[in-house]
């Protein structure tokens, strides 16, 4: 449960927490009030609205930004946990002395924590998956994401990605296609675009290493896989299309958009129409009112014009999405050689003001049409590669190949992991080894 608003209304004796609270007591709930968070942008405000009771119990959460501060209380925080676990475990005979001695290494650490320096403190909150905080609060938790997904260096653990597909042997491109390359989908759609581009990189990098592991070649590579390629990136392109287009799946999560996505879902559920009650009403003056969903308020035409007007950051973001998935759209036409006389299309002949205006799955359908584009543009670059150049046979004879255009896209065939990565090298035109 989240509440947002003024710390006047929410906090304090009768607010809307101690309301809550109150009726969970009613129904015979006990919440964990340990895990009870709070982020503030006027923490004079927020501690005056604070009771006696609340400021017990209701922490504003923060990282350390001082690495040696941070290294100090993790391990202090280290011990009491150890502590904890031991007297957990203890005999009897020793129960006592076991919870004394953990009590006093937990006030220790507690007490360490307090006295670190607002400079070095960033604050924010951690739910569903998301964070909202201070801008180093927020790189912290993206930053933990991508190590999770793609190695630590700190611990020196390899990652999920890595783990997952060198189990996996033949069997990883159908994984990554499936699931890995996936996993990041949701962080990237709850949080800003500017706050993700590392992650989503590292992300990209990951599947690469993963790809070039379980196909014996770095197929990902955009230098290509010798020097004076006449297109080096003719592989990697088409990789990156769909099975169905003679391409590999593979789906680099930078260029992706699930930010705008989740705005597209979002914005007119918080607005609510003349048909249907606001999710947030507080929220009118920058996002606009239900009559911005009206059909005589043409909302495929301006829907976005408050909330761009708005000039918040969320907005200005939407935008640049826009614009980004705008441009590389406009990028394909051209290599496609229809920038002159574009085809139709329900997502991109729309303003900005009102793109992505009740359209079902926006990005499933927006990178359809590019994909389709790149696809129209490497047959053109296959024309360009000489006659015998294997980027260029192994394209055009598959083109039409169901059974072929089907790799990595279902369970791997039985075959030697010697014999897998020979047919993948043939087949997506890789320079084989001599």
């Amino acid at each position: 449960m989240d509440l947002y608003g003024d710390p006047a209304i929410i906090l304090g004796e009768g607010g809307a927490l101690d309301f809550i609270l109150a009726d969970f007591k009613k129904m015979d709930l006990e919440p964990n009030l340990k895990k009870f968070q709070a982020y503030t942008i006027s923490p004079a405000e927020f501690q005056a609205a604070l009771s006696a009771e609340q400021k017990r119990w209701l922490k504003r959460t923060f990282i350390i930004t001082d690495p040696i501060l941070r290294s100090q209380v993790k391990h202090a925080e280290t011990l009491a946990s150890e502590a904890k676990a031991a007297a957990a475990d203890a005999p009897p005979a020793t129960k006592a002395e076991a919870e004394a001695a953990a009590q006093i290494l937990a006030a220790a650490a507690e007490a360490m924590r307090a006295t670190v320096p607002e400079v070095h403190r960033a604050y924010g909150i951690t739910g569903c998956g998301a964070v909202v905080g201070d801008d180093a609060y927020v790189q912290d938790f993206l930053l933990q994401k991508e190590w999770e997904l793609c190695g630590d260096p700190e611990s020196g653990d390899v990652g999920t990605i890595a783990r997952v597909t060198a189990a996996l042997a033949s069997a990883a491109p159908t994984a990554i296609f499936y699931s890995l390359q996936s996993r990041v989908d949701y962080v990237l759609s709850v949080h800003l675009p500017s706050q993700t581009r590392r992650l989503a990189a590292a992300v990209n990098e990951a599947l690469r290493e993963a790809y070039a592991r379980a196909l014996g070649a770095d197929i990902l590579n955009p230098e290509g896989d010798f020097p004076e390629q006449p297109d080096p990136t003719f592989t990697r392109d088409r990789f990156s299309l769909k099975h169905r287009q003679e391409g590999g799946g593979f789906r680099p999560r930078a260029e992706r958009i699930p930010f705008l996505n989740s705005l597209f879902s979002a914005l007119p559920a918080i607005s609510g129409s003349t048909a249907q009650a606001p999710l947030w009403p507080s929220l009118a003056p920058i996002v606009g009112g239900r009559s911005v969903n009206d059909k005589d308020s043409k909302p495929v035409e301006q829907c976005w014009t408050t909330f761009f007007a708005s000039g918040c950051r969320t907005a200005r973001e939407m935008q640049e999405e826009i614009t980004r998935i705008r441009r590389l759209r406009d990028e394909c036409l051209e290599l496609a050689s229809l920038a002159a006389n574009p085809p139709q299309s329900a997502v991109f002949d729309r303003p900005g003001e009102g793109i992505g205006y009740r359209i079902g799955k926006v990005q499933k359908r927006a990178f359809g049409e590019i994909k389709g584009l790149r696809a129209k543009g490497l047959e053109r670059r296959a024309d360009n590669l000489p006659p015998a150049d294997q980027q260029c046979t192994t394209s055009v004879f598959s083109a039409n190949d169901r059974f072929a255009n089907s790799f990595g896209e279902g369970a791997p065939l039985r075959s030697t992991p010697f014999e897998f990565q020979a047919a993948a090298q043939t087949r997506f035109g890789v320079r084989l080894p001599t």
